[in-house]
């Protein structure tokens, strides 16, 4: 299954990773990221669950810039935190 999903990304244009704000990068989500940089492929990345309890935004672009030497443009920020989580702001 995995191998399919490799050669499928390294046929496309892009790559679209959706991040857990509460784990942060899970393991599948590293490799799938790396094989994405490895190709030159822009990566598109959504944080879901920011109305959880959840690592802080800046925390979330850390990891993922630190990890893999890439720049992270915010397209969308969020409003508020778990509990006080009331949508994003739009640029």
């Amino acid at each position: 299954r995995s191998a399919a999903t490799y050669r499928t990304l390294a046929a496309a244009d892009n790559a679209v990773c959706l991040v857990d704000a509460a784990k942060g990068l899970e393991p599948q989500t590293r490799k799938l990221m790396e094989v994405a940089k490895r190709g030159r492929q822009p990566i598109f990345t959504f944080c879901n669950k920011m109305d959880r309890p959840a690592l802080a935004p800046f925390e979330l672009i850390d990891q993922i810039e630190g990890e893999f030497g890439i720049t992270c443009y915010p397209v969308v920020w969020p409003i508020g935190a778990g509990e006080r989580f009331q949508g994003v702001l739009e640029r």
